[in-house]
């Protein structure tokens, strides 16, 4: 019976204390704030682990559709705040990224006049 409790999708929680059971929000932000702490890290809260998740999804390519919903937000004017606030980190990739870099030297023949 406890097997069957323990993979139980209903039962299945991002953040669970040692037991097993949902952690609340509060045990949550003291978790970060505590493992933070230890590492010398002074500005820590929920909210920024949130926003820090959000910023490497979009440096690294996330697209802000799956982000929306990944958040939670019903509209995206929120997701818009995100990209907005890390603009200068995307420019960055931007030549990564750019579809036009991929005519960039591509040598073509001259025409010939006969």
């Amino acid at each position: 019976m406890l097997r069957k409790k323990l993979f139980s999708r209903e039962n299945d929680y991002l953040f669970c204390t040692i037991y097993g059971d949902q952690l609340t929000r509060a045990g949550l932000a003291r978790a970060i704030q505590n493992y933070n702490r230890k590492r010398g890290v002074d500005k820590t809260s929920t909210h920024l682990f949130r926003h820090t998740f959000a910023k490497l999804w979009i440096k690294n390519g996330g697209d802000i559709f799956r982000l929306q919903k990944i958040l939670g937000h019903k509209s995206m004017e929120m997701v818009r705040e995100y990209v907005n606030m890390f603009g200068e980190d995307l420019k960055d990739n931007f030549e990564r990224y750019n579809p036009i870099n991929q005519f960039k030297n591509v040598k073509k023949d001259p025409i010939q006049m006969n």
